[in-house]
């Protein structure tokens, strides 16, 4: 269980969200594959931000310690410090297939240890509540009337509303891009 807002929002625009990530004390993971396996990299600037990698970890390391555990070979945030990350990406168009996916900042809410609930830190909720405001201000919540990607609904257009840049919504209206 958690908080998360669904946005389409492109690699130039996420630099504003990750900026504002690092301006609150984050570190940011992504990643990156090494002799077949994934390895956890981080960093302090925008410079760990790549165009060809769509997702991040949001560490805030005054909220409590990431600790990164291996699992065959690949390296990932262990579930207790899940309460210290805020999920965190950004869309990348598929031209070829006129399509966008969705990507998300995402934070949980707490977890269970052994049967005792521990909340997330106060201090990760706030950073939290600034990426979503920048995220709002960057994607604006716009209705907009698009193709779906399920195949039971092929052909159909239907309106939602969505938080979307307005270099997506012109791909959409204009192109006719899919929403996925």
């Amino acid at each position: 269980m958690g908080k998360q807002i669904n946005y389409y929002m492109g690699y130039k625009d996420f630099l504003s969200v990750a900026q504002t990530a690092l301006d609150n004390g984050a570190v940011i993971y992504r990643h990156e594959r090494r002799n077949g396996k994934l390895q956890m990299i981080g960093g302090t600037s925008l410079e760990i931000v790549k165009e060809d990698t769509e997702s991040y970890y949001f560490h805030f390391p005054t909220s409590g310690e990431l600790i990164i555990e291996d699992h065959y070979g690949n390296q990932h945030p262990s579930h207790s410090s899940a309460l210290y990350l805020i999920e965190a990406g950004f869309s990348r168009p598929d031209h070829e297939n006129r399509l966008l996916i969705r990507n998300r900042l995402y934070l949980i809410t707490g977890r269970y240890e052994n049967g005792t609930w521990i909340p997330r830190s106060e201090n990760i909720g706030k950073c939290y509540s600034k990426l979503v405001r920048i995220v709002k201000r960057i994607a604006p919540y716009t209705e907009i009337e698009h193709f779906v990607v399920n195949e039971m609904y092929k052909g159909k257009k239907y309106i939602t509303k969505e938080y979307i840049t307005p270099e997506f919504f012109s791909l959409v209206k204009n192109n006719d891009y899919t929403l996925g």
